[in-house]
């Protein structure tokens, strides 16, 4: 899903970096690329997991309703 959602997005700064490294498909162009998108993948995994592990303490603790939101108004407020 990640993959689905985050890839499109980033599709332009891709071609963009593919236009930058020249008309030659060398080895060297392909994997700078293939290093940028594992990159951009690796950094939003990384994302999901930590909200996945911070969502559990709290869906645990009860903070959270039917609908995943906090159900305490003083939690809620706290990111503002």
């Amino acid at each position: 899903m990640i993959v689905a959602m985050m890839l499109p997005s980033a599709t332009k700064v891709v071609l963009l970096a593919a236009t930058l490294d020249g008309q030659e498909r060398s080895l060297f162009a392909l994997r700078s690329i293939a290093e940028f998108v594992t990159g951009y993948l690796s950094v939003w995994l990384a994302f999901s997991l930590a909200a996945t592990a911070l969502q559990w303490p709290l869906d645990a603790a009860g903070l959270l309703s039917a609908t995943l939101a906090m159900s305490d108004h003083i939690l809620a407020g706290s990111p503002l």
